[in-house]
């Protein structure tokens, strides 16, 4: 027999968070081939990704990062897993190139910093803080 399998059906839709959308209504067949293309279903690091990315946007924003980036829908998208405001605000810290001495550090309030910094395009989910910078 050509063509789709009839037995062929996503599960899983459980773990895809996503309180815009009436799982019921997808199509499977748009769902599988979306989830495809965006290669969450072959690395693990881009399904958490998608899950952290789910949390903040809604499906239709996926997808339409998928349809225009394909695989690479994740280019503008960073994922900070098991970060709170205060690893981010470190992370920035050191990644900006600042240098104090580490007695110092004690003085400065890396979570200010860190909301003050992602505050136009990170924002925390459930295990860690995601930026989406497009």
């Amino acid at each position: 027999m050509d063509g789709i399998d009839e037995e062929l059906f996503i599960q899983d839709i459980e773990g895809i968070y996503d309180k815009s959308i009436n799982w019921d209504y997808m199509h499977p067949k748009e769902l599988f081939e979306t989830l495809k293309e965006s290669g969450v279903l072959d690395n693990d690091y881009k399904y958490e990704e998608l899950t952290a990315y789910l949390e903040i946007r809604c499906w239709s924003d996926f997808k339409e990062l998928v349809d225009k980036d394909g695989e690479y829908w994740d280019s503008d998208i960073h994922y900070y897993k098991g970060y709170d405001w205060e690893d981010y605000g470190r992370e920035m810290f050191e990644c900006y190139g600042y240098k104090i001495p580490e007695p110092l550090e004690n003085f400065i309030d890396f979570e200010a910093y860190g909301k003050y910094i992602g505050d136009c395009y990170a924002e925390e989910c459930e295990n860690g803080i995601i930026e989406i910078c497009a």
